[in-house]
Formats: C-alpha cells, structure tokens, sequence
C-alpha cells in the first residue's frame, strides 16, 4: 500500500489550484477531458454547479464521466480509489492522506524518487492498482474561471498524447481487454473474465499445479462394504458434492480397482493406448451384483453438514448411474440418479426409512400456526417486495420514443459489449441506497437466425441491409470454399465404433415437389459415388453467386440415383455407397402422369398435399405438390458423435440404416435400433440367432422376461488377445446384435424380442446412453424453423456442416474431462490418433 502511494500519479479530473484546462479532443464523439458525453460542455457552467466539483486543500476533484467505471465519479488525489458520493469522498481524501504522510516519512526520507537499484521492478509490477494513468502535459497558465475554449478542430480524428499513451506497465492480471470493466479482468491462462478479487483464487483452483496423493493430502472417503471392497469418495475438496462410489479389492482371487465415473473409465482406456500407467484396472466377467452379505443402506458423512446427507443404496440390477451396484440418494433435496425430480423410487424409500429410524428429528415438522403465520408473512414480503419492483422499472426503465444518438449511431462491430451488465450499483429502493452484489449472469441464449437479426437492425437502425438470403449464400459459398475434412468420427470410439445408435429425425424436412422426382434409370443398383455427390453440392452452393436460381447448371435436386449420405472417409469402405430408396416406392415407368393408384400409404403420409384439379378420368392432369418428411437418420456412437446422416425422400425405413451400415468398413458389433427386428430382415450380413443375444428357446425367453438371463460380452471391455477373423479392429469379435432401445423395447409384439434387450448384457446395461440420439435431436431442434424453409441442397449442405461443428466440440469436451480427471489436463496439446483414430498421449 505504501509503495502505491509513492509511484501514485493524479488523475486528470484532479486539479491544483490555479492550475490551468485545456480542452482535448479524445475521439470524434467525445468533447472535454473528463467527460464521454455526444454534447460539447462548458467547464464554467459545469463547475458552478456544487455537486459537480469538490475542493480539497490544494486541489479540485472534479467529477469524471470517462469510463473508468460505470457512472459519474470522483478520483482520489492520492489513491487509485473511486467513489461515486461527494460526501464519501472528503472522508475518503482525510484517512488517504493520513497514510500517504505516513508513508513518506517511514519509507521515503528524502523527496528524490527511488532508484531502480533499490527497488527493483518485480516489487513494482506485483502492486494491485486498480486504475494505471500517465501524467498529461503541462498546461499553459490560463485562469480557471476563463471559458472552456477549443484548441483542437471537432473534426480532427487525433487523439491527445495525454489520453493515448500506452499506461504503465502492469502484470497479466491486471491486463483487460476489450468490453471487460475496470473492476473486473481476463484470467491470463483462459478467457474467463472475473472480478479482480478472485483472480487468485480462479488460477489456484483452475490452473494450480495438480498435488500428488498422499497420506496428508486426498479427498475424504469412507467405507461402504468392506466384504466387496467398495468406498464412498468425496469429489471436490470443498464444498458440497455428491460422493462416488470407488472399488477397491485387494484380496481373494479376483483383485479390482476402478471407479464407477465414465471420465475416469474413458481415461484408463486412453492410459491404456498411450502405454501408460494407470490405477485403474478391469476384470472380465466381473459380476457386481451380490447375493449377499452387502448392507442394503449406508449412510455417508464426508462434510459433517447437517442439510446435505447422503446415503449409499444397494442396487442389485446394473444401470449406467449404478456400475458399482450402488446408488446415492441425497437427503433434505432427495435426489436420486433413478428417478426425476419430485418422483418418487424404491432408494427414495430406504434412505427414508433409515433415516427415520436413526434420525427422527429430521422429520419433524412446525406446528400448523406458526408455519402459517411465517408462510403469510413471506408471501405479503415478497409481494411487497415486486411491487417495488415493477414500480421501479415502470417508472424508470421506460424506452424513450425517439433513441438517443450514441444509440443508433453507426459504431463497429468490436464496439458492441459481448456481455449486457446492469447499470445500477447500489439499491434505488432502500433508503440508505447500499450496494449490490455482483452481477450474476441468467441466460446465455443468443441463438438468432440471420434474417431476424437483420430485421431488428433495420429496424433500429433505419438502414437498408443486404437481403437475408444473400448473406446466407454467402457464408454458404465460403464454407463451400474451406477445405474441411468432415472426419464425423469419435476420439474415444475411433473410425470404427463397436456400439451404434440409430434413430431418425422426423421434424428435419425440406420443401420439394413430389413430381419432380424422377425414377432412377434402368440399370441403377443403388450405388452412389459420395464425392462426386458432396463435390456437386459444394459447386452449388459457390455458383449461386455467378448465376441465377432458373439458370444455374450447377443446381442439385433430390434424384433416386444421385442423392448419397455423408459417410467419414475412413469409416466407410471407399466412394461407393449404398442408397436404395428407389425400392420403397416402385411407380409405374411406362406412364409419366401419376395415377392415383400410385398414391400409397407412403405418399399419403407427406405432411402437406394439394391436389389441384381431378379429371372424370381419375387422372392429376396438374403437379401433385407436398412437403417430404422422410427427415434425416443418423447413426451415432455412444459419446453422442455422429458418423453417418442420410437425408431421406421417403418416409422411414430400416433399408435406411442398412444402406448406411453395408457402406461401413467394418460393421459395429452392437447396434441399437427402435426396429431391430426389421434391420435384420433387410442386413445381408449372418447374424448368430437372426441377431439375438441367446438362442430362441422357451428357458432363455422366460429368463430374459424375469431378468435372469445375462449374456456376458466381454471383448466390449478388453479386446480379445486372439481376434476372429474378420472380426471388428476395436474388439476382434465378428459377432453381431441388433437391440432394442430401452424406451422402445416393450412395443414390440413378437415374444422373442425379448432377447434384444440392453439389460441383458452388463457390460451395456452400466454404460450405454442409448438415447444419446434423441439428445441430439433436442439440441438441433432450434434449428427446425429455418432449415425446413431451405431449398434440398442448401438444407443437407448446412445441416452436415452444423454436426461437424458439434461433433467436434463433443470431442473436445470429451478430451478435457478425461485428462482433467487424470490430472493429464497439460498433456491436451500432445496428443495424436492411433491407426484406428482412437486418441492417444504422445
């Protein structure tokens, strides 16, 4: 604090007596020294009024409106401190300047300032200033009470030296950067903006070196079940958190660490591949669930606070949120991984019950009168308090008829804050005004099409804008022009995933005239070439800014025999894809009008279909127009990557998924299908029991009904050491299954369907997110109203580069957890992908 005092420099709105102004132009917009109003002011006027200016000894602290902060204030004379009261900052400037006499006389003897030798630069740059300014130039002795004059011409765009020099020197904390405020900076190893208070704090907890584990320093664990070896461990070192369940058996037969966390299952696996060493080791044919001698209830205190217990339940069956075959049921906001909010469950019952009979006071209630007493009260607070409220913003947030010219004025596009904040600092309802707390952030939806920005802006602004549509096709043609690879392709899964989820999307449709689409030509088979296809769909995209719509040679239209999926190139087996729509729907080749016995269930399902006129020939003598809802399917893995999309002129069908899979180098595994049984019928590839997990028979169906049957795959977790022929590169299993998902497995009718159930296996019961596609299609459903109005080309082009920026930021994000959580976060810039393209360290 002392040091600040002494390399301290005044501001400018901090005057000596008799001292003289000058006027400074600082941009364009702003006219004086201290103010960044639009509107040119007189100093005269300014400083006659009283709470404009307050005198101190020998200076004059003049109100500053600049940006410093938010609002008029004032600058102290010997601090960087800023008040917004003129009472507050006369007491302020008595104590500051208290300390500054007392610094000078206890550091600084003599009035020549220090030299670099003895106070060397690493003591200056470690001061916390919250403001840095230079000194301006001397000024001419002119008299104060003489005009505020120009010396600068309006229209001169320079800037004064005093306002454009570089400040001081300053550490990285204290550098901000575009729209961050005064009191707040940009981490220096992330861009996170945070108040300058907590910088330390965010850098210790984020990007402090990671402890080694030892006997002094873990997280705080307890025993759960001491036969099978299972912990509770704490996740965090503070606060609260809900705890995981961690095994380790060091005795009998079968020795087991691991952990029931997905992130660190996913990090021994990448451990694994990068040759190395990792605690965490699996077992084949680990069986969790046990019979016996495992307490059904455990209660786990790790924080020793009394509003959040929690209690380890015994789960005999293997979801994904119970690996360990154990469950956390929270108390006081009871929750519970199995069931959703408010919704009640079999673990929601036993951790109530052991609670009530070793914790009674817990469920002890207020009487009736007083619970309604203080519940009346609350209510008549709180609505006094919006009262105030609405009033409030009634009578002070009201939007002028004519906007002020700083708002509609023209500015470029870094000025506009990325972040809106509030003005207000202090309460304008209390008396006594005190101060808010900090700004907490509520919403960070800013998804807007282009259209309906341009709108507003024209809006506002009264400014014609370039038609919508043009600057669509222009970022069109410019991510025709970028050289992506489209990999579609997960880091932990590889080029080749074992497990896949199919699923369709019904709302993704564009707008098409059915009697445009021609029947392929004789000798077509189905087989498309994928880069010619995407080629042609990239020349399109680029040619609609050379030529119009009608005369444009370089348009793509929906055709039987040229319209192909995007597979990755290394996941599929080459150029040639399969696309056999043509099948779904044969009409009649010899006639070219379309007769109404060619209206099938098919064609009657399209959403929207005006038939113009009908002739007593029962013949459409006028184009049959409709909307297509075949929607595009796709086919993910488990992480929630995409690897394949094929958008369909036809309602669905499972020859969709099979066109996609026969296009695979290698077949998954495992696929997950809400109509398994008809993908069987139309795969060309042997299935064992017509890809059932067991043999049909009346033992195992009645076992797979009661939940009995297991069916163990053990080559999902480790890869088999002699692998099949022709077996699949990840596991070196040539075996095949297609299952139901779990939402839609109980609609099937035949009874053997049964044997297609996920539960079946262990190794996917614990951690398959089978429903990873319809999470998809929720996040992609904000895109609905805009891609459903595109022409079919514009729509499958925008749609492949929408997944592959999501794909790539699931990727990353699956990346950062992983190395967090093996403490390898440093290692993420050295990494590269093994011939599988599984992600690997080094």
């Amino acid at each position: 604090l002392f040091i600040s005092f002494l390399f301290f420099q005044m501001h400018h709105s901090v005057l000596e007596v008799g001292s003289s102004l000058c006027y400074r132009t600082v941009s364009p917009t702003m006219f004086g020294p201290w103010c960044s109003n639009g509107v040119l002011r007189n100093v005269l006027v300014a400083m006659k009024v009283r709470r404009n200016y307050s005198s101190f000894l020998d200076k004059i602290i003049c109100r500053c409106n600049l940006h410093c902060r938010d609002g008029g204030h004032f600058h102290c004379a010997f601090c960087a401190a800023t008040l917004i009261r003129k009472d507050a900052i006369i007491l302020h400037l008595t104590n500051c300047r208290n300390q500054c006499d007392m610094a000078q006389i206890t550091l600084v003897p003599t009035s020549e300032p220090p030299s670099p030798e003895t106070h060397p630069a690493a003591v200056i740059s470690s001061m916390s200033v919250e403001h840095s300014y230079s000194l301006p130039p001397s000024l001419p002795d002119i008299n104060i009470d003489h005009p505020y004059t120009q010396t600068a011409s309006p229209k001169s765009p320079a800037v004064a030296p005093d306002l454009c020099q570089s400040p001081p020197a300053t550490t990285s904390e204290e550098q901000v950067t575009g729209d961050v405020l005064p009191t707040h900076i940009k981490c220096p190893h992330c861009p996170v903006v945070l108040y300058k208070r907590n910088v330390f704090l965010h850098i210790q907890r984020k990007h402090g070196k990671a402890k080694d584990i030892t006997a002094q320093c873990h997280l705080k664990s307890t025993s759960v079940d001491q036969s099978n070896g299972l912990y509770a461990v704490r996740k965090t070192v503070r606060g609260f958190s809900v705890p995981v369940h961690m095994q380790r058996k060091t005795w009998g037969q079968q020795h087991v660490t691991r952990c029931e966390m997905e992130d660190c299952r996913q990090y021994h696996l990448l451990a694994q591949r990068s040759g190395l060493s990792c605690p965490f080791s699996t077992r084949k044919n680990l069986v969790l669930v046990r019979k016996a001698h495992v307490p059904l209830s455990v209660l786990v205190d790790l924080t020793g606070s009394r509003n959040h217990t929690c209690l380890s339940i015994h789960e005999p069956k293997l979801h994904h949120y119970s690996t360990l075959g154990r469950v956390f049921v929270t108390y006081n906001t009871w929750h519970c991984p199995c069931a959703k909010a408010r919704a009640s469950c079999t673990h929601k019952y036993i951790a109530k019950c052991h609670l009530f009979q070793t914790h009674k006071h817990l469920f002890r209630t207020v009487s009736p009168t007083t619970t309604s007493a203080t519940t009346t009260h609350s209510v008549n607070h709180t609505t006094a308090e919006m009262e105030r409220s609405v009033r409030y913003v009634y009578k002070y947030k009201k939007i002028p008829t004519t906007l002020p010219e700083e708002v509609t004025a023209r500015r470029a596009p870094t000025d506009f804050p990325q972040r809106l904040f509030p003005t207000e600092t202090t309460c304008m309802l209390c008396e006594d005004n005190p101060k808010l707390e900090e700004a907490v952030q509520i919403t960070n939806k800013n998804h807007v099409s282009v259209s309906r920005v341009i709108s507003s802006l024209e809006t506002l602004l009264k400014v014609k804008f370039p038609a919508s549509d043009l600057i669509l096709q222009g970022y069109c043609q410019f991510k025709a022009l970028c050289n992506t690879e489209y990999k579609y392709s997960c880091v932990n899964c590889g080029f080749y995933p074992p497990v896949v989820v199919m699923d369709l999307h019904r709302k993704g449709v564009f707008s098409f005239e059915v009697s445009e689409l021609e029947q392929p030509r004789e000798d077509f088979n189905g087989e498309h070439d994928i880069a010619a296809f995407w080629d042609s769909v990239d020349l399109h995209m680029i040619s609609r800014g050379f030529f119009e719509c009608k005369s444009n040679p370089f348009v793509v239209k929906p055709k039987y025999d040229y319209w192909a999926p995007w597979i990755g190139e290394e996941t599929r087996k080459g150029n040639t894809v399969l696309n056999t729509e043509f099948e779904k729907v044969p009409l009649q080749r010899s006639s070219g009008n379309i007769q109404l016995g060619d209206l099938t269930e098919d064609l009657w399902k399209c959403e929207i279909i005006t038939i113009v006129s009908l002739n007593t020939d029962r013949v459409l003598t006028k184009r049959l127009f409709c909307i297509l809802i075949g929607g595009w399917s796709v086919i993910m893995c488990p992480h929630g990557i995409v690897y394949s999309v094929k958008f369909n002129l036809r309602s669905e069908s499972p020859r969709d998924f099979a066109d996609l899979l026969l296009s695979w180098q290698h077949l998954p595994n495992v696929c997950v299908y809400d109509f398994a049984r008809g993908l069987v019928a139309h795969a060309t590839s042997p299935c064992p029991f017509e890809g059932r997990l067991a043999e049909p028979t009346k033992e195992n169906v009645e076992a797979a009904g009661h939940g009995d049957l297991k069916v163990h795959l053990p080559w999902l977790v480790d890869k088999l050491e002699n692998p099949e022929s022709n077996g699949h590169p990840v596991t070196g299993s040539r075996e095949h299954y297609v299952l139901y998902d779990k939402f839609h497995q109980a609609n099937t009718k035949d009874p053997l369907d049964v044997l297609r159930r996920i539960q079946i296996v262990p190794e996917l019961q614990a951690n398959l997110n089978s429903q990873v596609a319809e999470q998809l299609f929720a996040s992609l459903r904000k895109n609905n109203y805009f891609l459903n109005n595109m022409g079919p080309s514009a729509h499958i082009f925008l749609m492949r580069n929408i997944l592959e920026h999501r794909n790539n930021q699931q990727n990353e994000k699956l990346l950062v957890h992983q190395l967090r959580r093996g403490l390898q976060l440093q290692q993420l810039h050295n990494i590269t992908l093994s011939d599988l393209g599984q992600v690997t360290i080094g």
